[in-house]
């Protein structure tokens, strides 16, 4: 079945629901343990259980949360990868001077015209375009991007609710099912269609991925033309989800315990990093990576439905294999406060239509406890979460302004003319940078992977020429505005994007020692574990959006240092660990080091390309990435203060810091706040790190929850 039918995902629902509240009112407030753990404290016994038998010691745990989570926004810097806080809004930047000699000067592929007879339509354009720069050869252009300017004081504002019910058969069959619910109010500065005019005063019309309203859990299913949750058994709209996070039966034999169902599958317990943490993608829609680090993705781990099998096979060995349905990381989605992906992009998501219900994760884990070391070993086969992206056909028929018949030629190309896509090469390479890709190679695999059809648009390679690229950018998003817009200050176009997902194969071997030293010293009882993995031919997002895949091996390694340490006799003991990752061939979010340290020229600058401060990435970056982690959590006495903290350092020149204060009041009333700082240019090249991407994402989080 490729699709949970809607009317059995709404009966579940209807199901799980009705049963948790008619039970609730007599229900165990132990608070979230799983089945696993005994049950509640209702029901069973010979008296209470329904006259023996299988049923005889049948109970009920019900617990779960209300929860309201603000995040303000301490920041200067916005967004830069939404269409109202595009840092190119309303400023003027200048376009690269026309070629003297026409678009023969841009065209180093000979003979295209001849090549492929250019149609009448193409000609036109050619004609057109050479005619405005004979009039006026060598006049630079310029751009102003026409959407306003955006400012958000609120990065979050969410009702949340989550609703734990465990149900025991007996001592071998247990049920556990766990209910999440969100409304985000969207009171942000959001995108309006109308806000983007193109040069006739026209509203924008961008076709598909979210980009004629904000959706902040919805996806357009772009091939279908509908609407769609990415998680399976979830229901979700423009500002509310519910999805089950588990709904699973564990049944014990012995030393075999089976669980199957929805699930998420927790191998690893690294803050931030994930080595073998493999199973699960994480699903970043509600606050990217930002919540309390401690909580180690409890939250963001994505649940799907499989079968687990865990084996006690000694008592030191233990196997751990798992078969689940491939579900992939997801992204926020365009135009809201966490998006990560240029809104002048439309992402073609492949997901729905050729992996879901269909596609299956594996894996196997051996873990052996002896004494005081410890050893485990993974194995799995799996579609690579995060995926890859490359330049697609945009399928939408639109003609240029002014050129009527364009539209069947943009079709067959990644472009689509409108105002909410990129206006200068300015901007092209300012967007390319941050997101670690070439914009020179970007154009020229454009143009090369897309004819005849970039060819009939007077497209054509330009080598590793800036200038020649700048100018060809230059004169396609004028054009993209219309031919009487190349003077004037008009523009735009989208590029449009396919996500990819990939077969790949991890290894793994980790070693655990635990340090026995003087009672209450320092070193006694500290967990020292090491971890690494390797997964051969694993694909990369090509620098140029190529079809080519970027393939390569990588390994990871982590070291990580942990333990409780009582400092002083009235406070419990303080949690520290020290956590420090390398990676051979990305960086923490996953981006191949192949296109490092690209920058774009300034919004608001008007000089010629030849006098932009516009470099392209270096080569490939080599000795991989390096990240280390230090964090602490220190409880007060009774237990109602908590301080936490974490920092995250990319030795690029990144930094992340989390300090964390909870107050429990009583009365199960809790309160958290939260600060996150982020500096992506702490110091060297600040494209060459990986924090870069949300250094713009300061906030203070205050999180007010009552939990029952």
């Amino acid at each position: 079945m490729k699709r949970v039918d809607g009317k059995l995902r709404r009966s579940l629902y209807a199901l799980a629901i009705a049963s948790a509240f008619a039970a609730g009112p007599a229900m165990s407030q132990e608070g979230g343990a799983e089945p696993s753990s005994g049950g509640g404290d209702f029901g069973g016994g010979g008296d209470g259980g329904g006259g023996g038998g299988f049923f005889s010691d049948m109970g009920f745990a019900f617990s779960g949360f209300v929860r309201f989570d603000s995040a303000f926004h301490t920041d200067s810097d916005e967004n830069p990868n939404n269409q109202r806080t595009n840092p190119f809004n309303g400023k003027t930047t200048g376009r690269s001077a026309f070629p003297a000699n026409g678009t023969g000067a841009l065209n180093t592929l000979p003979g295209v015209g001849a090549t492929l007879g250019v149609p009448l339509v193409g000609q036109a354009l050619q004609n057109a375009v050479n005619n405005l720069i004979t009039a006026a050869p060598g006049v630079p252009s310029t751009a102003t991007r026409n959407t306003p300017r955006g400012h958000n004081d609120w990065n979050l504002n969410q009702l949340r609710g989550k609703f734990d019910l465990g149900v025991t058969f007996s001592s071998n069959v247990q049920m556990y099912s766990s209910i999440r619910t969100i409304y985000d109010f969207g009171n942000y500065d959001e995108f309006k269609r109308s806000d983007t005019l193109d040069y006739a005063g026209n509203p924008s019309n961008p076709d598909g991925f979210n980009q004629r309203k904000v959706r902040y859990f919805e996806y357009d299913d772009y091939k279908d033309g509908g609407k769609s949750c990415l998680n399976y058994l979830e229901i979700c709209g423009d500002n509310y989800m519910a999805d089950f996070t588990s709904l699973y039966l564990d049944i014990t034999a012995g030393p075999v315990l089976i669980r199957a169902g929805q699930q998420q599958i927790a191998w690893g317990q690294a803050l931030f990093f994930r080595i073998f943490d493999v199973p699960n993608g994480l699903d970043l829609r509600r606050h990217l990576i930002l919540d309390d680090a401690l909580e180690e993705y409890a939250d963001e781990r994505v649940a799907a439905p499989g079968v687990r099998v865990t084996w006690q096979a000694t008592d030191q060995w233990e196997a751990d294999a798992y078969a689940q349905m491939f579900t992939p990381t997801i992204y926020p989605t365009p135009n809201t406060p966490y998006n990560v992906i240029p809104s002048q992009f439309s992402v073609h998501e492949t997901w729905s239509d050729e992996h879901r219900g269909e596609d299956f994760n594996y894996g196997l884990r051996l873990r052996g406890n002896f004494g005081n070391w410890g050893l485990q070993f993974i194995a799995t086969q799996r579609y690579n979460h995060e995926g890859t992206f490359r330049w697609v056909e945009s399928g939408v028929v639109r003609d240029l302004p002014g050129l009527p018949g364009t539209g069947s030629i943009m079709a067959g190309t990644p472009l689509e003319a409108d105002p909410t896509g990129v206006w200068s090469a300015n901007e092209w390479f300012t967007y390319a940078g941050q997101v670690r890709l070439d914009g020179v190679e970007g154009l020229n695999t454009l143009v090369r992977e897309f004819q005849p059809f970039t060819g009939l648009l007077t497209g054509s390679e330009v080598g590793d020429n800036i200038t020649a690229a700048a100018r060809e950018l230059d004169l396609f998003f004028g054009v993209g505005g219309g031919l009487a817009a190349l003077n004037t200050n008009g523009g735009g176009l989208r590029g449009h994007i396919i996500h990819e997902y990939h077969k790949e194969e991890i290894y793994g071997a980790g070693a655990s020692y635990v340090v026995e030293a003087e009672p209450g010293s320092l070193l006694d009882q500290l967990i020292i574990n090491v971890e690494t993995s390797y997964i051969p031919e694993r694909k990369f997002t090509e620098k140029s959006l190529s079809r080519n895949f970027i393939e390569s091996d990588e390994s990871v390694t982590d070291l990580v240092m942990e333990k409780y340490h009582r400092w002083f006799d009235d406070f419990p003991a303080t949690y520290m660990v020290f956590q420090a990752i390398h990676k051979s061939d990305s960086n923490l979010f996953g981006q191949h080091l192949g296109c490092q340290g690209g920058t774009g020229g300034d919004p608001g600058t008007e000089a010629a390309a030849t006098n932009r401060k516009t470099k392209q990435c270096t080569d490939e970056k080599k000795g991989g990435s390096t990240d280390v982690v230090l964090a602490f959590l220190q409880p007060f006495p009774n237990y109602i203060y908590r301080l936490s903290g974490a920092a995250l350092l990319d030795v690029d020149g990144g930094l992340l810091v989390q300090g964390g204060f909870r107050w429990s009041p009583g009365n199960n009333m809790t309160f958290d706040f939260i600060y996150n700082y982020i500096d992506g240019d702490l110091y060297g090249d600040p494209n060459s790190n990986a924090l870069q991407n949300i250094g713009w994402a300061d906030e203070f989080v205050i999180r007010a929850a009552y939990q029952f």
